[in-house]
């Protein structure tokens, strides 16, 4: 019985695996395509015939999108970016006809592997990783994302992985990063600190982009990058934090962070020292979220574009599972929004 269960899980990209074609290729076949070499057609067919499957029941169930439910994990879903992702995504995803299975995984990678194998139970038909932190520094962590791709499309949201089956969409955040410094630089600010608080594919981006700026005025890149512990969210414990930073007698006028929140915090500790915000300490978040409009004064902040990429990661889904081919990498350039605090 474990075994036909085994056998009755199997769907098209297990066969295009087993038969080492396409899964285009593989619809072909099941559809009676004739657009198929004889030599292919017979591999595909007899990897179905071994498994006991039935090709017409299982074409049947592509053409009608039987099974139209997609997995989504997040990191946290307090988190203002994440959260946001996930409200888009479902939206989108409901939008189609798609449902939604949610996990929120934590940040320790066997949590991570044990909700994606809880959503491959569920037989979902892809996998939306929302945020970098899935991707890890360390490639060996990543296995699980690349056999869990062996099966499903996987989809990532603001992180990248050369792999096939493996699809993201993603904001320049190098590029971003960098316009930011630069344009602090250039409108007058002397020492720039650069904030960031994972050494995750984008937080791993958005350093190179602060150092690639600063070396461009021959600054400090390095004492002024600032790895702030990710376990410190909330916005006193970030001042506080950034208390113990200026205590060192690091000293600078500006402040590029890699999330918004920190900038709050930022903000917060501009306040206990009565420095006043811009005119002696200019500040810019990241992301664009809501906690922009909570600050006094209100964040300047880099615009991902969050709503384009879910909006881009559904399109990738939707195109997938109708069998369209589409771009393994889809980037997006971001934007600066000022408001009071630059």
């Amino acid at each position: 019985m474990p075994a036909l269960r085994q056998q009755n899980r199997m769907n098209i990209y297990d066969i295009s695996k087993e038969a080492n074609v396409s899964t285009a290729t593989v619809s072909r076949v099941l559809n009676g395509n004739a657009k198929v070499s004889e030599k292919t057609r017979t591999a595909v067919l007899e990897v179905i015939r071994r498994h006991g499957f039935q090709p017409n029941a299982i074409a049947r169930g592509l053409s009608l999108k039987s099974m139209n439910m997609v997995g989504i994990l997040a990191a946290d879903c307090k988190a203002p970016f994440l959260a946001q992702a996930i409200h888009y995504l479902e939206d989108f995803l409901r939008d189609r006809n798609y449902s939604t299975v949610l996990c929120c995984t934590g940040y320790n990678v066997e949590d991570k592997k044990k909700r994606m194998e809880f959503l491959l139970a569920k037989n979902v038909d892809a996998v939306i990783l929302v945020g970098s932190g899935f991707v890890d520094c360390d490639d060996s962590q990543n296995q699980y994302i690349r056999d869990v791709a062996d099966r499903i499309p996987v989809i990532l949201i603001n992180a990248s992985m050369s792999y096939p089956n493996i699809y993201s969409v993603a904001c320049d955040d190098r590029k971003a990063v960098y316009e930011a410094t630069e344009w602090l630089y250039r409108t007058g600010s002397e020492n720039v600190l650069f904030m960031y608080n994972q050494k995750s594919y984008s937080g791993i981006r958005k350093l190179a982009g602060f150092h690639e700026a600063a070396r461009t005025y021959g600054k400090d890149w390095n004492t002024y990058s600032v790895l702030c512990p990710n376990e410190i969210t909330n916005v006193h414990e970030i001042a506080d934090f950034i208390d113990s930073v200026y205590d060192t007698g690091l000293k600078f006028d500006a402040a590029v962070t890699a999330d918004d929140n920190l900038a709050a915090g930022m903000v917060k500790f501009g306040k206990r020292h009565l420095i006043p915000i811009p005119e002696k300490l200019r500040v810019i978040g990241f992301n664009n979220s809501y906690i922009t409009e909570y600050c006094e004064p209100e964040l300047t902040s880099i615009d991902n574009r969050l709503e384009d990429l879910c909006r881009l990661c559904v399109d990738a889904i939707s195109g997938l599972l109708e069998q369209n081919v589409i771009p393994h990498n889809e980037m997006l350039s971001a934007k600066i929004i000022f408001r009071g605090s630059t």
